[in-house]
């Protein structure tokens, strides 16, 4: 019996259909972990009754956290999390950082809140910080897990510190609390037309207590740039700038602060051969100075003497001057469940010329709008009413296509924003650092402007 084209290609696409659903069936466990069984869940389940946390932290190594502290749930959304743990960092007088971590409880834990601090030195390697902050971490996670049924599994151990035991007493600092600090960089490129160099060094000194800071700094730069545009013509360009600057700060309690300030500069782009100036300080926070970690309001008056000489003769057909100026100062800085914020106005004006002023407004922040999706912006824009040291001869193309000359402006302006959208599990506890650099774990959209 003859068979007919149907019944000759009905077999071998059986056996392929056949083979194909067997290899798909052991394929797709390994590629795609969400096509499992029902017997498979046990696993991805078994830490279904532990805390969920929301880590906000911009100075933590996650890898190393979720590595370290494994008996929490790590997720990617605050509102999808029991416990908010929002890490804050300063600046420390000794070069270091002070790390708050505030505790947050939500869900069953709304209310119940708690704050620990760790600070750094400055001589301490990436791996000390992390070591330390993650042991911070333990500590402020005990009080939340115990009340969980997992609870029942952690154990609590304590090292007793073998040295001389006694009331604690102050180290012995050689340095009286002075840091000082040395810094240098330069890049050299080129191309067959084009070579830039740039130059950078600075040097600084600070100290810090408790009721006083003084801080002194030096800098310069040098950048130089030749462009070749035919063989018979080339551009030169050298910008250079120059600073010292110093302040001495003096704590009048928790809330008001006075101090001295000053400085020499000078500048190639912006005619200034020689700028001196300095004068007297005052601040008044809003808050205690204590809680700058999470919140900072200021109001800050200062009157500064300045004695200018310009390297050519200035639109008011001057070379040298003196002037007195006041700066009125107000300055927002919050670190919230919701994000971080910070906001500042600054007014400028001299004293014997009031329509000669400046108004900056300055400010940016990260807000979480709703859940997975986040909008952040930072920008600035002054009204520029005191330009004294602009150049009164002719600005040519070449000083403005380089930037080699500051021009005259009634404004200026600058702005940076950007929206960030993430969906899909929220679960955020395993570490895999198997081919980095080429894919993450979730579905993710970013939309930057």
């Amino acid at each position: 019996m003859s068979l007919t084209p149907l019944r000759i290609l009905s077999v071998p696409l059986g056996a392929f259909v056949v083979f194909r659903i067997s290899v798909l069936s052991v394929l797709l466990p390994l590629f795609c972990p969400g096509f499992v069984t029902a017997q498979d869940t046990t696993t991805t389940q078994s830490r279904g009754d532990a805390l969920r946390v929301y880590l906000d932290c911009n100075s933590c190594d996650f890898d190393y956290m979720r590595t370290e502290i494994a008996f929490v749930n790590y997720v990617r959304d605050r509102q999808a999390a029991q416990l908010h743990i929002l890490v804050s960092t300063q600046e420390t007088g000794g070069g270091g950082r002070e790390f708050t971590l505030k505790f947050i409880g939500l869900e069953r834990f709304v209310g119940v809140e708690d704050e620990l601090k760790y600070v750094s030195n400055a001589t301490e390697t990436q791996n000390d910080r992390r070591t330390a902050l993650a042991q911070v971490l333990k500590l402020g996670l005990v009080r939340y897990v115990a009340r969980l049924p997992m609870g029942r599994k952690l154990t609590v151990t304590y090292q007793p510190d073998t040295a001389q035991s006694g009331p604690a007493q102050k180290p012995h600092d050689p340095w009286n609390n002075w840091v000082f600090s040395l810094g240098g960089n330069g890049n050299f490129s080129g191309q067959s037309l084009l070579t830039t160099s740039n130059i950078f060094g600075s040097v600084s000194a600070n100290r810090v207590t408790e009721d006083w800071k003084v801080g002194l700094s030096v800098f310069g730069s040098r950048n130089k740039s030749t462009y070749e545009l035919d063989s018979l013509t080339t551009i030169r360009s050298k910008t250079s700038s120059y600073a010292a600057n110093g302040y001495l700060a003096r704590s009048l309690g928790s809330h008001w602060s006075i101090g001295m300030s000053g400085g020499a500069s000078s500048s190639s782009v912006d005619n200034e051969d020689l700028v001196v100036q300095g004068g007297p300080t005052i601040e008044f926070s809003f808050f205690n100075y204590k809680e700058s970690t999470r919140r900072l309001l200021t109001l800050q008056y200062s009157v500064s003497v300045i004695r200018s000489r310009f390297a050519d003769s200035t639109i008011f057909d001057v070379l040298k001057e003196t002037k007195a100026k006041q700066f009125l100062t107000f300055g927002l800085d919050a670190t919230q469940p919701w994000g971080s914020a910070n906001f500042g106005v600054t007014g400028s004006t001299y004293l014997d010329h009031f329509a000669e002023n400046r108004i900056s407004v300055f400010g940016g922040g990260n807000f979480r709008l709703i859940k997975g999706l986040s909008f952040n912006i930072f920008g600035s824009i002054a009204r520029v009413r005191d330009q004294r040291s602009i150049a009164k001869a002719n600005i040519t193309d070449t000083d403005v296509l380089l930037r080699l000359k500051q021009l005259k402006t009634s404004f200026d302006y600058f702005t940076f924003f950007g929206l960030n959208y993430t969906f899909g599990s929220i679960y955020n506890s395993i570490v895999n650092p198997r081919l980095r650099g080429i894919g993450g774990g979730g579905r993710s959209f970013s939309f930057n402007f």
